[in-house]
């Protein structure tokens, strides 16, 4: 009672300095102590309740000075029990007096180590899927409020060192990624119009990826600019695509960096991206069943220039790219497998709907963006093809050591020109030079080609005739025109072509049959698909034939044709290709210096003679059914006497015609002591032989007239032969 009687006796400003006291004492006691433990339920059961989670909560801080509450080790459990949402920390201070202005401000939010939990379900839902469906059905039925009037200020976010953990159970093997180190760095946020809110936004992947995010954005109006810059590996793209590519990525490293810009106008999105390099570095991919490889480079780098909506157009300064290597398979049907093993599984079926339902009558629709590719620039890359339809299988090896497209422009028929030098089968090269119209697909190219070793090409050759090929080279000079703007693409090649030192063996026999040292084919002009070939001039220096007649009466040329049956039979001939209507015409073929061996076999002993020094033309050969060439050689037998030939045919037509006349002149009679031993039962020791030989072939029907001169004939001695006429043949040789 006397401490209450003293109390009264104070003045007012001490009473009122001891009230103000005593408040401030129990709003801080309240505050710091007694607010703290009445909150941390309610948020833990307003959390559980809105959320359908477990929450847990371990602290709940409150300065009441300050304005300010700390939240430490919340925690929100996921579907199944696992955990979705945590953090170490979450502080927030905020700012009464702007209530005032209608501004909802913070001084400061700070998230300490967040945890996100994201997983997609065996199901293919979210594991927080429920929880959006939830909020969403709320929303709809609660009453919208107005909140147009009021601002969200924040000075200063700060998310430090957060986590996000992704699980897709979907994969065959539950495919597991996380996301660590992640840090917001947002100041001065206002959602007041025009303001411009600085953020930094740093991320680390678990393996290693990392990624930088510097810009600024307006909510009202929306807009955003920056900087991106990612810097990783490559091989997480793979492994998350496991079920759906038949490659694996080995290694791998992606650099990439950015600036755009994305705003909102009248509802419309508009963005533009400019000054990005792009570079995948080191790639290694290999297939999955045999862990080939099938591609890898050095490295490959994209150069974009600027992306832009509002102009509708995309410009790449360069695309470059080093040391690639491609191999790939041809089936036994002819088809590529590089598209089946880099396309997604399960998506191709869509991409072709959708292709289809893009098109029109008049054909597919003409996109309105603008591209433009100021340069594409190729050194040394390496394909490896290795090719299955044929057998046996063909392996070939291309070098590209430089390719440059200049002026690319898709969608548009501006030339974008192109140059190229390729080596083929690390021996034969080729300069490739032209031009190209996207638009209307059309390409122009000049093609230099050097010493392409055909005997690389074996395995195709199987399929025309039973020879190895020994050695010979192809050399091109050609024009190649490609006009792919309808249904059925047309080709039109023309230049000149050269064979040099071919030499061709008979499998059978193993014995050379064909060879010549030039072949030059001069004023090439073939058209597809009329499959019409126009020929100039032919020059053959130095062939040679073996021409050999069998036991049974037929010859090696007959033998060495592969039969079309055969070939109908394993699948290897496309009769849709045939055009009956083609025309084939060689101007002049010129033989100098040739050569020809016979043999035939069906005799004992066995003959043999030669035609050497072989040499004149063949005029005006055509395929046409009336046309006739003229045919003028000159040559020698054993080396001595002469042999004229002379005539027309016309053996390329369908009805095959033959009038020609050989005349051999003193051929040794010695040499044909084989048959005068099997028929006549004597050698020959001495004579000259001349012949005058007409054959005529005409529908098939085959009228010959043969004149024999024979000059000083002496037989020899008998020789045992079955075959040997009874008659006295040198007794008839005497009355002769």
């Amino acid at each position: 009672m006397k401490l209450l009687k003293k109390f009264k006796m104070l003045s007012k400003t001490i009473k009122r300095f001891t009230y103000a006291s005593i408040a401030l004492i129990l709003y801080t006691l309240f505050g710091f102590f007694l607010l703290p433990i009445i909150v941390q339920p309610l948020i833990i059961d307003a959390l559980t309740e809105n959320l359908n989670r477990e929450v847990s909560l371990e602290k709940v801080e409150i300065n009441p000075f300050t304005l300010s509450i700390s939240l430490t080790k919340l925690s929100v459990a996921g579907k199944d029990s696992d955990q979705l949402f945590s953090l170490q920390q979450l502080k927030v201070n905020f700012q009464a007096t702007s209530l005032v202005k209608k501004i909802i401000a913070f001084d400061e939010i700070s998230i300490s180590q967040p945890e996100l939990h994201f997983t997609i379900l065996e199901d293919g839902e979210f594991n927080f899927q429920d929880l959006i469906s939830k909020n969403s059905s709320e929303q709809n039925n609660d009453e919208p409020e107005n909140i147009d009037n009021w601002t969200l200020a924040i000075d200063k976010f700060r998310y430090i060192k957060g986590r996000v953990y992704f699980t897709d159970m979907q994969k065959r093997k539950p495919f597991k990624h996380q996301l660590k180190d992640i840090s917001i760095a947002l100041d001065d946020f206002s959602t007041k119009s025009g303001g411009d809110n600085i953020h930094h936004i740093k991320a680390l992947t678990g393996r290693g990826t990392k990624v930088d995010w510097r810009g600024d954005f307006s909510l009202s109006p929306f807009k955003s600019s920056g900087d991106i810059s990612i810097e990783g590996g490559l091989k997480v793209l793979s492994d998350y695509l496991q079920d759906q590519m038949r490659v694996k990525i080995v290694n791998g490293k992606l650099d990439l960096n950015s600036h755009y810009q994305v705003s909102m106008i009248d509802n419309v999105l508009t963005y533009n991206v400019s000054n990005t390099l792009v570079s995948v570095q080191n790639l290694e991919v290999r297939k999955k069943s045999n862990d080939k490889k099938v591609l890898s480079w050095h490295e490959v780098s994209l150069n974009l220039k600027e992306l832009d909506s509002v102009k509708q157009k995309i410009t790449f300064n360069q695309i470059a790219s080093q040391d690639i290597m491609l191999s790939m398979n041809i089936n036994k049907l002819a088809n590529f497998d590089v598209s089946d093993l880099f396309v997604l599984e399960n998506m191709q079926k869509r991409i072709q709907s959708k292709n289809k339902a893009e098109e029109t009558p008049s054909g597919p629709i003409v996109p309105s963006w603008k591209i433009e590719v100021v340069n594409i620039d190729n050194s040394n890359a390496e394909i490896i093809i290795n090719d299955n339809s044929t057998l046996p299988s063909a392996k070939h090896q291309i070098n590209i050591d430089s390719l440059t497209i200049n002026n690319l422009h898709p969608f548009t028929d501006e030339v974008a020109l192109l140059q190229a030098q390729v080596e083929i089968n690390q021996a034969g090269s080729s300069n490739i030079k032209g031009s190209v119209k996207p638009n209307s697909k059309i390409i122009n190219l000049e093609v230099n080609t050097k010493a392409v070793v055909l005997k690389d090409f074996q395995s195709y050759i199987n399929g025309i005739v039973h020879a190895n090929v020994n050695s010979g080279s192809l050399s091109t000079n050609i024009k190649i025109a490609i006009d792919a703007s309808t249904n059925t693409p047309k080709l039109n090649v023309k230049g000149d072509m050269m064979i040099s030192d071919l030499n061709l063996s008979d499998k059978t026999l193993n014995e050379e049959f064909l060879s010549w040292n030039l072949l030059a084919v001069k004023g090439i002009n073939f058209d597809y698909p009329e499959q019409n070939i126009l020929v100039g001039d032919v020059y053959i220096k130095e062939p040679y034939l073996r021409l050999i007649m069998g036991s049974k009466g037929s010859t090696n040329i007959g033998q060495l044709l592969v039969n079309k049956n055969d070939n109908d039979k394993n699948g290897s001939v496309d009769k849709s290709t045939d055009n009956k209507n083609s025309q084939t015409n060689i101007k002049k073929i010129n033989i100098k210096n040739g050569k020809m061996d016979f043999s035939d076999l069906s005799l004992k002993p066995q003959f043999s003679a030669g035609i050497y020094s072989l040499h004149g033309n063949v005029l005006g050969l055509s395929s046409s059914e009336g046309s006739r060439a003229t045919i003028d050689l000159k040559g020698k037998v054993d080396k001595y006497a002469p042999v004229i030939i002379k005539g027309s045919l016309n053996p390329l037509s369908h009805q095959a015609y033959t009038d020609i006349e050989m005349l051999f002149k003193g051929i040794e009679l010695t040499t044909f002591t084989p048959y005068s031993g099997k028929f006549a039962g004597y050698r020959i020791d001495k004579g000259k032989l001349s012949l005058y030989l007409d054959y005529q072939l005409s529908k098939n029907k085959l009228v010959a007239e043969n004149r024999v001169v024979l000059e000083q004939l002496t037989l020899g001695d008998p020789v045992d032969s079955n075959d040997a006429t009874s008659l006295p043949v040198k007794f008839a040789l005497s009355l002769l």
